[in-house]
């Protein structure tokens, strides 16, 4: 398959721009948790969504890194669909829309399911986490979307 037909697709360039936003965002936010100003990384929420504690162990890191890149691929497919149907307007502000509220939504979910490790976060690793995933992320996937639709011409389908 040949890259242009790979990035026409709708699904595949939103799996690739989530992809490499989601390595992005552990980029920049694995400095911020060594200087403490958060307290969980976004690789320790991915884990106790299914183990409700953090990463312990390098298994439980890969496995958390995996289910991170999950919900970033399908952020960015959920994205990748946004900015198709609104002509690729505001993609940086639309993706870090999409960053923000997938990260409420998590922060939500693990609250309804009663997480304590994420339900008794401290309001400042809360709004790190929520700021930097929402940049890294949104900047990142709308800009890569946004050149995948300007490098291959995509037809606004």
């Amino acid at each position: 398959m040949k890259l242009n037909q790979l990035i026409n697709d709708k699904i595949a360039r939103g799996i690739i721009a989530g992809i490499i936003a989601g390595i992005i965002m552990e980029i920049i936010n694995y400095p911020l948790y060594k200087l403490e100003l958060l307290t969980l990384r976004p690789i320790d929420f991915s884990i106790m969504i299914i183990k409700h504690h953090g990463a312990k162990t390098m298994l439980d890191i890969v496995t958390g890194f995996v289910n991170h890149l999950f919900f970033a691929s399908t952020s960015g497919i959920i994205l990748s669909y946004i900015l198709s149907y609104s002509n690729y307007r505001l993609p940086l502000l639309k993706g870090m829309g999409i960053g923000l509220g997938t990260n409420i939504m998590l922060l939500v979910m693990a609250s309804f399911f009663k997480i304590k490790a994420v339900t008794n976060l401290p309001t400042r690793t809360i709004l790190a986490l929520n700021i930097s995933a929402a940049t890294a992320f949104g900047l990142t996937a709308g800009y890569i979307l946004n050149y995948f639709h300007k490098r291959f011409d995509l037809a606004l389908k």
